[in-house]
């Protein structure tokens, strides 16, 4: 298969990845511009693609600035089903991984994942946040310390890409899955999205806001169970 010219620099840094491996006992570096990467699988298939702005190798990873992986479903499209962008990452190639202390977005027809700090493993779709963590779908909106995203790379049109969002710490719940409750806001320490369920998991003891004012729930089962709208995915 012919690269492009345009992706021949994203090509170059793979291919000089793979040969600072090999020896690395070596010091080596180089700075590159307007990155344009595609990922294949075993039949040839573009599964993801990697931009950046500009990316520096050094030892056996890629320092990114600017980037966003566009992950593609399994059916061939030029169009992708979900996006993902940060200020800057650390990418190595031998473990599909990303990571950061920076701003990351994931955007996804399910919704959208905000966080600062992060580690993602691109081929099973693992996200670990480390802070300031923010998931907006279309019934409600989770905030948290620190969460754990499960996402599937290969998502089709059909299917839902975000399978499961995990808040720990300082939660808050807002949107339509709160005023299910009669809140406007409930505050606890560990909330659940769960895309199979179609509910949002809220651990007890629960602090819920209304018109200013607070009841604290603390009676009954582990977890406040709260059904969302099984809404079809967008053709």
């Amino acid at each position: 298969m012919k690269i492009p010219l345009f992706q021949r620099a994203g090509a170059f840094a793979l291919v000089l990845l793979g040969v600072i491996a090999s020896a690395p006992a070596a010091e080596l570096s180089a700075l590159l511009h307007d990155l344009n990467t595609p990922v294949f699988d075993t039949s040839g298939q573009m599964i993801r693609r990697l931009t950046a702005k500009s990316g520096n190798i050094a030892s056996t990873s890629l320092q990114l600035l600017d980037g966003k992986i566009e992950f593609f479903p399994p059916a061939l499209s030029e169009l992708s089903t979900s996006t993902l962008e940060f200020d800057h990452a650390r990418y190595t190639k031998s473990a599909e991984r990303i990571d950061g202390d920076g701003a990351l977005t994931l955007t996804s027809k399910d919704g959208t994942v905000r966080a600062r700090g992060f580690e993602v493993a691109l081929e099973t779709g693992r996200f670990t946040l480390n802070s300031a963590v923010q998931f907006d779908s279309e019934e409600f909106q989770l905030n948290g310390d620190r969460g754990e995203l499960r996402f599937d790379p290969r998502a089709t049109a059909t299917d839902r890409a975000i399978k499961s969002v995990t808040l720990t710490g300082n939660v808050v719940l807002v949107g339509a899955a709160a005023r299910k409750q009669g809140f406007d806001r409930i505050e606890t320490t560990l909330a659940r999205y769960d895309a199979a369920q179609s509910k949002v998991y809220v651990k007890l003891p629960v602090t819920g806001w209304k018109n200013g004012q607070h009841a604290l729930l603390q009676e009954g089962p582990e977890f406040l169970e709260i059904e969302i709208s099984r809404k079809p995915a967008a053709p």
